[in-house]
């Protein structure tokens, strides 16, 4: 089953203040309804005139009809007398002039005297009355564009339209006049907003207000409006990780020199084409490892991204061409501030099912969240086979090279089959997400693997909650209360929530809405300083700095035969009977390791370098293991590091691989 669309918010009963809205909108349409009918009338009554005077033609005379040549036979008319003729053009001219179709009624009277000339003394008058009403409503006009320029100007088009030509063209030079005192006006106001919001650290609305007032502006003023917003464009993406003089010292033309050298070696298709890259990007002075650090972190080329819903087409190792959905907000730029909802559909669906999942949830989350929604292999799932549990990075690392967001509020969220892909995926990639929600589905389930009571244990780096329904007959509710306890006892941050009435929903949309928004607010430790991760297999030995390179002998090794819903093997895989562990904490200057069925270790030096490293001291098992200075390999190591896993959400530096005393 598909996950829901919500409604963009939630409803409630009728009320007598909506009884009370209901009964002002029918007197509303009462109203609009009538002026409709007015001005219907007013159309008619232009139209009639309009014909009377502007065409210039002979009374139809009807013939017998017993011709086939003839005119259709009507009832014979007696032609019009020229004076009567006369009367009704003039009268019709009256007409337009009263209904403010000042040009057609001067129109239409010129063309009467130039049918009636020796009737002139008759016309003059009428049309002395209509140049009158045009001088004063050009007047009024004019009063009120100079009191509220961004009203009045709208006004003048429509009256332009109306009156002779001469006077179209000085209206349309007041016009053009008020727009641009009107434009400088709201450039200069825009100029002093950007200002404060500046000041004040907001700088996607300092960016906002530049663009806007650039719109007012020309020349050189224009153009300083636009480069000051492109640099802040940058410090925006750019904040926390390098420092705000050296990113003012390098400029926009550096920067984006950089930029594009990072992004092309990380894009190369082969060695050949990385070399060459790597060699142009040591060419630029600027490009070392703290700015190679901050664009591989905040850099891309997606400035230009469109909003709105997309489907992408991306590659999963196993599994070949799979397909999501993303919905971008309308609002704002492309910095990194933006959370990232990603949900895991319980099934394969039309992609189109997917962008409106993804865009009914961007909606009734307040357009705040970039949101994308995963199409599973119905084979594979969301794991715990290989082709499942690589489905959902890949699609992360398929989306950073096309949208920017931030790496630190990645929330995980799924119903039915993805809530269990989302509990597996936390367990075995928990150092990518922020939050984890879970509707209708947890991973205690004997028909997931061996080793759920070990890897729950992964849960503790990320909050998570479960939605059930306690009258779920897909799911029951013995498997999440269940759940709930392990949980506990290992010591995650998970909480369940059951509701009485609730079946395989889980949980009402409101509700869901809650939790996702309650999702959206938690943020990820960059570098955790305690990890206590477990394994069974080394593909997914790593969390954060720390890696189980190596398991030993003692942990044994048991194939396992993964099938889909109908006994059909999907995979076969060799892993460990019994999960290698280890529980690791950073102090600083000394990091310890405990660890169980492990022989070798990796540690990995993460984050922007320093100048200057101080000295580190490992121990491992309660023995001292190693102790120096961190080598940085530098930028070629963090670019081939970005190469081998995908992964922007974290820098690495430099490695140290142990043996396990």
């Amino acid at each position: 089953m598909p996950i829901p669309v919500p409604p963009a918010r939630p409803r409630s009963g009728p009320s007598a203040a909506w009884l009370s809205v209901g009964v002002g909108a029918l007197v509303l349409a009462a109203a609009l309804g009538y002026a409709w009918h007015v001005e219907q009338e007013n159309e008619a009554a232009r139209a009639k005139a309009k014909d009377i005077i502007i065409h210039d033609r002979p009374p139809i005379h009807y013939g017998t009809g017993e011709d086939a040549n003839s005119v259709p036979a009507r009832p014979p008319v007696v032609a019009r007398a020229p004076d009567d003729q006369f009367k009704e053009a003039r009268k019709a001219a009256e007409v337009l002039a009263d209904q403010g179709e000042f040009a057609a009624a001067l129109d239409g009277l010129n063309t009467l005297e130039a049918r009636f000339p020796k009737r002139s003394s008759e016309i003059d008058p009428v049309r002395s009355e209509i140049e009158a009403l045009v001088d004063a409503a050009c007047e009024e006009a004019e009063l009120r564009a100079r009191k509220d320029p961004v009203k009045g100007v709208d006004a003048l088009d429509e009256l332009a339209g109306r009156v002779p030509a001469a006077t179209a063209a000085k209206l349309g030079a007041l016009r053009d006049q008020l727009r641009s005192t009107a434009a400088r006006d709201m450039a200069a106001k825009r100029l002093t907003d950007a200002d404060v919001f500046e000041r004040e650290g907001k700088l996607e609305d300092a960016v906002m207000a530049l663009l806007e007032a650039a719109r007012g502006l020309a020349g050189d003023a224009r153009d300083k409006a636009l480069v000051r917003a492109a640099r802040l464009v940058q410090r925006a993406r750019y904040d926390g990780v390098v420092r705000p003089d050296r990113l003012a010292s390098l400029g926009l033309a550096k920067l984006d020199a950089v930029e594009r050298g990072v992004e092309a070696a990380i894009a190369a298709q082969d060695a050949k084409s990385f070399e060459e890259a790597m060699v142009k990007l040591a060419a630029i002075p600027e490009a070392d490892a703290e700015l190679v650090a901050a664009v591989i972190l905040r850099g891309g080329t997606p400035v230009d991204a469109p909003t709105g819903e997309r489907v992408y087409e991306h590659e999963v190792a196993g599994a070949g061409k799979r397909h999501y959905a993303v919905s971008i907000p309308d609002a704002g730029l492309p910095t990194r501030s933006r959370p990232l909802l990603l949900l895991l559909q319980p099934g394969a669906s039309p992609p189109e099912i997917a962008r409106g999942v993804a865009r009914g949830w961007r909606q009734a989350l307040g357009d705040e969240p970039i949101v994308a929604v995963g199409i599973p292999d119905d084979a594979a799932g969301w794991g715990p086979n290989r082709r499942g549990e690589d489905h959902v990075p890949a699609i992360l690392a398929d989306l950073r090279k096309r949208h920017l967001f931030d790496p630190d509020r990645v929330v995980l969220a799924g119903i039915s089959a993805g809530a269990h892909g989302v509990w597996f995926q936390a367990m075995r990639y928990g150092d990518r997400y922020s939050a984890l929600v879970g509707i209708a589905g947890t991973p205690y389930s004997p028909m997931y693997g061996n080793h759920w009571l070990d890897w729950i244990g992964n849960l503790r780096l990320a909050p998570g909650r479960a939605l059930v329904g306690a009258k779920d007959d897909v799911f029951p509710i013995a498997y999440p209360r269940r759940f709930a306890d392990i949980a506990k006892d290992k010591g995650c941050r998970v909480e369940v929530t059951e509701f009485a009435e609730r079946t395989h929903e889980g949980a009402s949309m409101e509700d869901q809405r809650q939790t996702l928004a309650w999702a959206l607010q938690q943020k990820r430790a960059t570098h955790p300083k305690k990890i206590s991760w477990s394994t069974d297999n080394l593909a997914n030995g790593r969390c954060a700095w720390i890696e189980i390179a190596a398991i030993a002998k003692e942990a044994g090794e048991l194939t396992v035969n993964f099938v889909d819903d109908f006994g059909a093997t999907v995979e076969r895989r060799r892993i460990s009977k019994d999960c290698a562990h280890v529980d690791a904490e950073d102090l600083g200057t000394r990091i310890t390791v405990q660890t169980e069925r492990v022989a070798r270790l990796k540690i990995y030096w993460e984050g922007v370098p320093k100048d200057v490293q101080p000295a580190m001291t490992v121990v491992v098992n309660g023995q001292e293991a190693w102790k120096g200075l961190p080598e940085d390999r530098g930028a070629r190591f963090m670019i081939e590091e970005v190469r081998r896993t995908g992964r922007r959400d974290r820098v690495v530096w430099g490695v140290l691989e142990l043996e396990v005393p």
